[in-house]
């Protein structure tokens, strides 16, 4: 790769941060302004929880991976070796399937709603139950509306076209957003699970100007005896056991700790996993929605060194960054957690339960990170085989731990037990990545990582030493702004102990950080 194009690569990925910081960050405010009104201790939040996350986590975060997973490398090599022509019947074929299937999933579930309903989540009582049943059958559309724009968003990103796939969640999060604030109060919880339904059509119609300019026009086509289809619904049903690692272990967890403190253990964990899905989704969703097609263009021209050389350099970026996000998250969750959410009709209780979970839920970050960019490299390859292999495992091993820890970690123990299965996924992967090309991660790697948690270590003393001079107190409006700078502070500390420490033990990344920052001040 030449400099003109690293370069470029280097915007494309840190314009694509910038606008899903933007996305994530307007899902956080969403999830600000949604616990305000209903907090996790509230009968309403408590059945409106699983009526959202269950749809939500098997395809916001799971089928819309299998989806791209699948249908983006047979679609790129029909680019590369067919032309556009093909390549968009391909999609039409595809799309067409995926709404099929999509719109039957659905029916399935309005039929047996009070079932799974009951098996994902306990109710506390039964007037809690049915509002829940009730409010799953409303947000149940969702997973049409999902699965087409989750396809469009495959087709836009082979094409090249990465801002706006990144970008369209801002829309629906201010729909959401602004329902909350004006609206809730006379239309209450029905009216939210609609807004929800409304946000994901936005995600759709804002595709469509971008496919229309790239020539792209969705066709339903029932011709599904094309090889490409057979090809990607080969590839697609271990990779939608793969990706619904995360997801299970989610609607697990929240089967243990909806147990807890009457019901409001489960939407306490999920408050605590949007902060931390905002905190690294905006790192490892960037690098790998971007990572993924270049990789999958690296193996249909048998780029093999290109290919281990991308994923040796990715992973220690990702290394770089999420180690000292994980040291600082430990130490500052429950701050964290206060200056976010400690409002309206969030208690210090509240609190509580969502920091406890969100310290653990830190552990993991950097096996989740390894675990999200080494998954796109064995579908690029057409390997499915190793991410089902190892999300059975991890599976297993999230359900064990889960219930096993709770009883001694109460909230903690769910979410402990996500963090120790997604970084067994992650190190496994890591080793069968290395069985294929060393290069992957060679011994410079390893060294790095070392001096990264060296570095880390250090950061996380000076952060929890600063934090033994902060005045924390207890939220409110008058108290927002000082817990704001309070926060701040051992923030800023860890970031310069960090890079200043890592600049010394001469890590490339840090390193790269340091020239990049000295011209731009030379200039």
């Amino acid at each position: 790769m030449g400099n003109r194009e690293k370069k470029t690569a280097v915007r494309t990925v840190g314009l694509v941060m910038i606008i899903m910081f933007i996305g994530k960050m307007t899902g956080l405010l969403r999830e600000i302004v949604l616990n305000s009104r209903l907090s996790p201790e509230m009968s309403e939040r408590i059945a409106f929880d699983p009526s959202l996350t269950v749809p939500q986590q098997f395809l916001d975060f799971a089928f819309a991976a299998a989806l791209s997973s699948s249908f983006i490398p047979v679609f790129n090599h029909y680019l590369e070796k067919k032309g556009k022509k093909e390549a968009f019947n391909l999609a039409n074929q595809f799309i067409t399937g995926v709404l099929i299937i999509s719109v039957l999933i659905t029916a399935f579930a309005m039929i047996f709603s009070p079932q799974i309903i009951n098996l994902t989540s306990k109710m506390p009582d039964r007037e809690t139950f049915d509002l829940a049943v009730s409010l799953f059958r409303v947000i149940l559309p969702m997973m049409i509306l999902t699965a087409a724009a989750f396809s469009l968003t495959g087709v836009l990103q082979s094409l090249g076209e990465f801002n706006i796939p990144a970008a369209m969640s801002v829309l629906s999060n201010i729909i959401i957003i602004f329902y909350f604030i004006f609206f809730f109060d006379k239309f209450g919880v029905f009216g939210a699970a609609v807004v929800f339904l409304i946000g994901w059509a936005t995600q759709i119609i804002v595709q469509i100007p971008s496919l229309r300019k790239r020539g792209y026009v969705f066709k339903p086509d029932f011709k599904f005896k094309n090889e490409g289809i057979k090809e990607i619904g080969l590839l697609m049903i271990p990779v939608i056991v793969s990706t619904w690692v995360q997801p299970i272990n989610t609607l697990v967890n929240g089967r243990v700790a909806s147990n807890l403190y009457n019901g409001a253990g489960r939407p306490a964990l999920s408050s605590a996993g949007v902060v931390y899905a905002v905190i690294t989704g905006v790192f490892i969703l960037s690098i790998s929605n971007v990572i993924f097609p270049k990789l999958s263009k690296l193996t249909a021209i048998d780029d093999h060194e290109g290919f281990a050389i991308t994923i040796n350099s990715t992973l220690r970026v990702t290394a770089f960054m999420l180690i000292p996000m994980s040291v600082g998250l430990i130490l500052l969750g429950e701050p964290l957690i206060r200056v976010i959410y400690e409002r309206g009709d969030f208690t210090e209780i509240s609190t509580s339960y969502a920091s406890k979970a969100l310290i653990f839920y830190a552990a993991g970050m950097v096996g989740l990170g390894f675990q999200t960019i080494l998954s796109r490299a064995f579908y690029a390859l057409k390997d499915a085989k190793t991410p089902l292999i190892t999300a059975i495992i991890a599976m297993a091993v999230n359900a064990f731990a889960s219930v096993a820890l709770v009883g001694k970690l109460e909230i903690g123990g769910p979410a402990l037990a996500a963090s120790l299965s997604i970084t067994l996924v992650g190190v496994i992967m890591l080793f069968a990545m290395r069985r294929r090309d060393k290069r992957s991660f060679d011994a410079s790697a390893l060294i790095s990582l070392v001096k990264m948690a060296v570095c880390a270590v250090l950061m996380g003393v000076c952060v929890y030493f600063t934090g033994k001079f902060i005045p924390w107190q207890s939220s409110s409006d008058a108290d927002f702004i000082t817990n704001v700078i309070a926060l701040a502070v051992p923030i800023a500390v860890g970031i310069l102990v960090y890079f200043v420490s890592a600049t010394v033990l001469r890590i490339d990344e840090a390193l790269l950080v340091f020239r990049k920052v000295a011209g731009k001040v030379r200039k």
